[in-house]
């Protein structure tokens, strides 16, 4: 299993639970999540794009998120139609869902350190950028919402 590809993985899933009936993470949160691990891989700018209409998020992440109360509709649909918020999102969603209570404890302190802390020293750099700072916010809101 450690030497298959990310798609080779999605693949070999896709068959698994064909075969078993009933997907616990819906595919395309799946594909999303390899789509941000290749971008990280590849070194591409993630935040370069923050066009809204770029993406639309399917029906598995719309309900997650739709759950949130301090999130509206209008923020879910804006930002989750920019492709790097949507992916992120999606990741966090899957790692949620699938990592076991005592590792997601420290990667989510992790990063909570680094929003609450890290992002917030910065802050000055982007401070007059609304489309980064509300993109933050809401983000920041679906890490709240889903690891307190």
């Amino acid at each position: 299993m450690e030497l298959l590809s990310f798609g080779d993985f999605i693949r070999f899933y896709e068959y698994y639970y064909g075969l078993k009936g009933g997907m616990p993470v819906d595919i395309s949160m799946i594909n999303l999540v390899k789509s941000l691990r290749n971008g990280c891989a590849h070194n591409n700018c993630i935040i370069a794009d923050l066009n809204p209409g770029s993406s639309i998020a399917p029906a598995a992440i719309y309900r997650i998120i739709k759950t949130m109360p301090d999130i509206n509709k209008n923020q879910r649909q804006k930002k989750l139609s920019f492709r790097a918020v949507l992916e992120f999102v999606s990741m966090l969603c899957v790692y949620d869902m699938v990592v076991s209570e005592k590792v997601k404890k420290h990667r989510i302190n992790e990063l909570k350190q680094l929003f609450d802390v890290r992002i917030r020293e910065k802050k000055g750099f982007f401070q007059k950028n609304q489309l980064i700072t509300s993109t933050f916010d809401f983000v920041y809101k679906v890490i709240k919402n889903l690891f307190g």
